[in-house]
């Protein structure tokens, strides 16, 4: 686990060397997204052949780049129960069963403001457990929000979770 803190540790860097690492899928819920820097680096992961989707809550913001993500061909849909989206997290190789998975979250929107004026926090967390669980999440919000790409989580089957025995004890 990585911690950063705006303005002071470059957190933007941060976010753009763990999108960097994608092999398979970005996948990102965001209240809103003006950096330029960090579209760029969604579009070319999706020029690479990459999924990447997304759920933006306001497209309003000055410097937007919700109509740049989609005119490249970014699946980013609009949240449908505006006003109520504030999440801020990107998901990096989740769907993927080999290699590392990362969860890029925290106060900080991935704009210029959370960047340079705000104080922010952003944590990068490096586990497949974690980013399979905001996977699920985001797939419930993009579906929500008309998406129709598949998305795997790995969900895994338990078996014999019948008990064979039991037993009440004295506490």
């Amino acid at each position: 686990m990585e911690s950063y803190f705006s303005p002071s540790d470059r957190t933007t860097s941060h976010i753009l060397s763990t999108i960097g690492k994608a092999q398979i899928s970005v996948d990102f819920c965001m209240l809103t997204l003006t950096r330029s820097d960090i579209a760029s680096a969604l579009i070319a992961k999706k020029k690479a052949g990459l999924k990447v989707r997304g759920v933006i809550d306001n497209k309003t913001d000055q410097g937007t780049q919700f109509d740049t993500l989609l005119v490249h061909g970014v699946d980013v849909r609009l949240d449908v129960n505006s006003g109520l989206l504030h999440h801020k997290y990107g998901i990096i190789d989740a769907e993927g069963v080999l290699g590392p998975q990362y969860i890029i979250t925290g106060s900080h929107n991935w704009t210029g403001s959370a960047e340079s004026a705000n104080n922010e926090n952003t944590l990068i967390i490096q586990s497949n457990r974690i980013a399979n669980l905001y996977l699920q999440e985001f797939a419930a919000r993009y579906k929500e929000s008309g998406g129709k790409d598949t998305i795997t989580v790995n969900v895994k089957q338990e078996s014999n979770l019948i008990p064979s025995e039991y037993s009440l004890s004295q506490n």
